[in-house]
């Protein structure tokens, strides 16, 4: 099951996804927690986890995953005014390789699209993140070629 939260401020859900994130943080390259560090080097990951969020309210919306009650996967983004853009996607290493990725991205391209009344998608995505990148292409969307955003890749979705 899929859920959309225009917010994670005051959700009861953030706890949940601070513990996803902590047991995924490594997983990104710089993980999310080494690029809080500014002035905050002994922090715990859990409190640099919790800036990241901080950082993203009130501008990014998340699509959560559940296994039963519990959130085993997590895809936030940004609504612009002409397009949507990726910002992180995450799933617990124990839930990968069975679909969610690709559920999040047809939620994505499907229900937020219409919602938002837009039809384009960026994604940033580092060649090293081979799963990812694998995901992307199988669901069609394009490497952009641009020596400033090597790593960005678009959908145009048609309605």
């Amino acid at each position: 099951m899929i859920i959309h939260l225009p917010t994670l401020r005051d959700s009861i859900y953030r706890p949940a996804l601070l513990s996803l994130l902590e047991t995924c943080d490594n997983d990104f390259s710089p993980s999310l927690s080494s690029s809080r560090c500014k002035g905050v080097e002994k922090a715990s990951t859990k409190d640099k986890l919790n800036r990241y969020l901080q950082e993203k309210d009130p501008f990014h919306h998340y699509l959560l995953a559940f296994d039963k009650h519990r959130v085993i996967g997590m895809l936030n983004f940004v609504v612009t005014t002409n397009q949507i853009e990726v910002d992180t996607i995450c799933v617990h290493p124990l839930h990968r390789n069975k679909q969610i990725g690709y559920a999040f991205y047809a939620y994505l391209m499907g229900n937020v699209c219409l919602t938002f009344s837009l039809s384009e998608i960026v994604v940033p995505c580092e060649p090293s993140s081979l799963a990812h990148v694998h995901l992307l292409q199988k669901l069609h969307f394009t490497q952009i070629p641009s020596p400033s955003a090597p790593h960005l890749f678009h959908k145009k979705i048609r309605f």
